[in-house]
């Protein structure tokens, strides 16, 4: 198998000079289409309702490519260079309508238009260009000599109301301005450099592996007005060949590139010698001395010395795993002089931690910017990295103990450390999404990354000096520590109570915002990748009842409810684009009605809480249900918040007239905490549904642990039930989706995650029937939440009525509250809350007794 190995992006070349310019796009500095800078290896940019993107229907070479949103003058959609060049052959660029507006017949017209005096004013270059499905190369000649800039703006195509004609513009280059000659004249590059004729040119090819090639690229340009007519040599052809035609005949700017590939079986160190010849009077014959190296790959080298050579090297290195796949890559591994990362997708699947393993591979980094280069993770990637694991040669990597200081000045890249005293400097649970914290010790400060694609969703945070261990990472100059699960840092994993209970045996229930689903103006640009990701997360989650908001493009949601057999749905009928809805497993739900209520305030102008009554049927158990699916009004003002507050009242007073006759759920996107308001800190506009005892927000408690349904910012998705339904329902049961089996689900699926939770119907007995025998124990069940701040709840089952004590202890051993002193209790199972506003934090003990004799003690965790 032939592997090309450069050090330089490979992209097609199209172009007749040295350039003074190329730039790709390809880091991703500008991801939205407000107007802004975009700092690029080439320069700074400004782009006007313009983006840098990277979805399937972008048109690119690379990684990126531009992506212009509406025409002038609505917007003024326009790329621009903010710096000039000193001169300027030709320009040139790639171009092409989004591929599912050009699909659709959605073009647009272009305008090349450059400007001599800073900016100031612009003339056009050329005649404009209309867009079209394919992604075309456009060339202007320019021909200046002195400062110049360019830009690209939109004539025709999208309006203020959509962006509908979206244009991809990729690899645009500026080319040297020349004089030309009379007579036939060679200029040459080398690999996109421009070479000076007069002096010795040699080319290294640096180094490779057996069986593996490494290429170099020699551009030839006529800059004389008559034809330059040609060919190319090469001394030795064994390990050095052509990979391109030889001769030429090229009229003026024309160019023609000769390739020459480096490639043996065996190890050496190997010479060539390139000759062009050509009847340019002034340069007739060029001689180019060509060497490589193929490395034995059979000879391992330190990690140390790996991690010193420059990017690009190949290099063979043993090593045991520190770190498998808890990441979904890279694995880490270290030998005893240094630790190095790998990324390489078979090798990941392929060990665990302790194997032996011996690595070949190119000396990279995990730069996704592509800003900055040497900042990042160190690591050996590629696209033929070569591995053997040897699981005979397994041990247990020990951590190395350092502290911040030193881990913040670089001594341990990718290796695996312990780190003592440490204290995070929040408190609560960690969130289902991957996020960086703050670590402290003795003054000094540094990022931990929390990757959710382990086991840490959900887990206490810990609290006070704990010692932590992980790997480190590096991300654009900052060292990060990465633990690898919640063993390293000292917590348990956490369990929902109710993971072991089947679905069949539950009606389970979610509230989703679906970021502006289906509208890629607004939402998510590629809105299929949404469809697909969108369907995935509900048939992993494979609920009854999915109550979802920001329903934005009615078609592309009977599309969605088409596509999942097991479902139906419908949406509500008003004028707002983002409109609510429900999808709901039809071997489960009967539906009865549906229609609007709470409709004499504004609710967002329009956005009326929807009602759907069912009958739910869970092994052959049938509760008739009321559900209540709102989108709160969003942003944060005093108007909106108070906004909120009249919505919440007024949904209230409608729920209160039914509360004694339907069993009630409400759900949606509330946008806005039930513990105090994301605006200023003011009393919750839900607080009279959690001051009101016929109602439990059962979701206020993921809000008391820290976990956010909005981003990483604030929990504002939540489920409400009333009295009805608190036989039925199961507490702690509530929580937010991991979604991270989605590919970067923020950016193209949903600012929002899934809240859900689950009720388990209860089966009435008549007291005319006789009862079944009760299959309850004595037992004292773990609170829930917890930790906890500052209320959670304790369970506790009997076998038979009796008298019940419940107390709480602090770790002195003083009684601190009694919750239940000799109350009469029912066979089965109980549940008490505990409200700890007067303790402080730390650790307490609760004890049940019974005037039968049983007695049992667990342990809660109060965090403040």
């Amino acid at each position: 198998m032939r592997i090309t190995l450069t050090a330089f992006l490979i992209l097609f070349i199209h172009l007749s000079a040295s350039a003074q310019i190329i730039e790709g796009f390809n880091s991703p500095v500008k991801g939205s289409y407000a107007d802004g800078q975009a700092p690029l290896p080439s320069g700074n940019w400004f782009l006007a309702e313009s983006l840098i993107g990277n979805l399937d229907a972008d048109h690119k070479f690379g990684s990126h490519s531009i992506r212009m949103g509406s025409a002038l003058p609505s917007f003024g959609s326009r790329v621009q260079m903010q710096f000039d060049v000193d001169g300027a052959g030709q320009v040139s660029f790639y171009h092409g309508s989004y591929k599912t507006d050009g699909n659709a017949g959605l073009h647009s017209v272009i305008q090349l238009q450059q400007s001599t005096n800073g900016g100031f004013q612009w003339t056009d270059i050329g005649e404009p260009i209309t867009t079209s499905n394919t992604f075309e190369l456009a060339t202007f000649d320019v021909d200046f000599d002195g400062n110049i800039r360019f830009r690209i703006v939109k004539l025709e195509g999208g309006s203020a109301g959509s962006r509908n004609h979206r244009v991809n513009i990729d690899d645009f280059t500026v080319t040297e301005f020349f004089e030309s000659f009379a007579d036939a004249r060679l200029a040459l590059e080398i690999n996109d450099e421009q070479t000076d004729l007069s002096g010795d040119l040699t080319v290294d090819f640096g180094e490779t592996v057996p069986s593996s090639v490494i290429q170099s690229r020699f551009t030839i340009t006529n800059t004389g007005q008559s034809t330059l007519i040609g060919s190319a040599t090469l001394s030795n052809q064994n390990e050095f060949t052509f990979d391109s035609q030889t001769d030429f005949s090229l009229d003026f700017r024309e160019s023609h590139e000769i390739v020459v590939v480096f490639e043996s079986q065996d190890a050496g160190n190997y010479t060539a010698g390139l000759q062009i010849s050509s009847n340019d009077s002034a340069n007739p014959v060029i001689s180019v001395e060509l060497s490589g190296e193929v490395l034995n790959t059979d000879t391992t080298i330190p990690i140390s010395q790996a991690r010193d050579l420059p990017f690009g090297t190949i290099a063979t290195v043993s090593g045991w795993v520190s770190t498998a796949n808890e990441f979904g890559g890279p694995i880490f591994i270290q030998d005893n002089t240094a630790g190095i990362a790998v990324f390489y997708n078979p090798l990941h699947s392929a060990v665990q931690r302790g194997d032996s393993v011996v690595v070949t591979g190119p000396i990279t980094e995990f730069n996704p910017t592509g800003n900055n280069e040497g900042t990042f993770l160190r690591q050996i990637s590629g696209n033929n990295v070569q591995f053997t694991v040897h699981p005979e040669g397994r041990k247990t990597v020990s951590p190395r103990t350092i502290t911040l200081e030193t881990m913040n000045e670089g001594c341990c890249e990718s290796q695996l450390v312990r780190i003592v005293d440490v204290e995070f400097t929040v408190s609560g649970n960690f969130p289902t999404n991957t996020q960086n914290f703050t670590i402290q010790q003795n003054g000094e400060s540094a990022a931990i990354r929390i990757d959710t694609r382990s086991n840490f969703a959900g887990a206490p945070i810990p609290v006070g000096p704990v010692t932590v261990v992980g790997v480190v990472d590096r991300f654009n100059g900052t060292y990060q520590l990465k633990p690898r699960d919640t063993n390293d840092l000292g917590v348990e994993e956490f369990e929902n109570p109710f993971a072991d209970v089947s679905k069949d045996e539950t009606f389970d229930v979610a509230t989703w915002n679906i970021e502006w689903f289906g509208n890629s103006s607004n939402g998510p640009d590629d809105t299929q990748l949404q469809f697909n990701n969108v369907k995935q997360v509900i048939e992993t989650m494979d609920l009854d009842l999915y109550a979802l908001q920001e329903i934005s493009n009615v078609q592309e949601f009977y599309r969605l409810v088409d596509s999942l057999d097991e479902y139906s749905g419908f949406i509500a009928n008003y004028g707002q684009t983002q409109k609510v809805a429900y999808l709901y497993k039809t071997s489960v739900i009967d539906s009865v009605s549906s229609g609007f209520v709470a409709t004499a305030s504004r609710w967002a102008n329009g956005r009326f809480p929807f009602m759907f009554e069912f009958d739910a049927t869970i092994n052959g158990e049938t509760r008739r249900i009321r559900s209540i699916n709102f989108h709160a009004k969003a942003f944060a003002s005093q108007s909106d918040y108070d906004q909120r507050v009249v919505d919440a009242r007024e949904l209230k007073i409608y729920t209160d007239s039914r509360k004694s006759t339907d069993n009630l759920i409400i759900l949606g996107d509330f946008n806005d905490d039930v513990i105090e308001s994301t605006w200023a800190g003011l009393t919750s506009p839900y607080q009279p549904f959690h001051d009101d005892p016929d109602y439990t927000i059962v979701t206020r408690t993921l809000s008391e642990m820290g976990f956010t349904s909005y981003r990483s910012i604030s929990n504002i998705d939540h489920i409400v039930i009333n009295s009805g339904l608190f036989p039925d329902y199961l507490y702690g049961s509530e929580q937010i989706e991991n979604t991270g089996y989605i590919g970067s689900y923020l950016t193209t699926t949903s600012d929002h995650y899934p809240v859900w939770s689950r009720f388990k119907f209860v089966t009435d007995t008549s007291i005319d029937e006789p009862q079944a025998d009760l299959p309850f124990q004595n037992s004292l069940e773990p609170n829930y939440p917890n930790p906890f701040n500052p209320s959670t709840n304790l369970f506790f089952t009997l076998a038979d009525s009796d008298q019940v004590t419940l107390k709480v202890y602090d770790m002195t051993g003083r009684v601190v509250s009694v919750l239940l002193s000799n109350v009469q209790f029912t066979p089965g199972s109980h549940q008490v809350a505990f409200t700890a506003d007067d303790l402080s934090s730390g650790v307490y003990l609760y004890t049940i007794q019974t005037s039968s004799g049983f007695t049992a003690t667990q342990k809660m965790v109060l965090l403040k």
